[in-house]
């Protein structure tokens, strides 16, 4: 969940493209990928939520 938090900030939405770009880059989240970084990263994002909210309702359901 780091990752996460660490990829997707509230501050990136003032970011600009390319800076959202050079931070990614800085992370070395776009290691190893090929193609669009940003559908990468929202894949990525998309993913760990998901496990998140599996988490949740693991932990709701006891």
């Amino acid at each position: 969940m780091a990752e996460l938090t660490r990829r997707w900030n509230a501050n990136h939405r003032y970011f600009s493209a390319s800076d959202v770009k050079i931070y990614l880059h800085e992370l070395k989240a776009d290691a190893n990928q090929r193609g669009d970084q940003f559908r990468n990263n929202a894949r990525y994002a998309l993913v760990q939520a998901t496990e998140i909210v599996r988490l949740g309702e693991r932990k709701w359901e006891k």
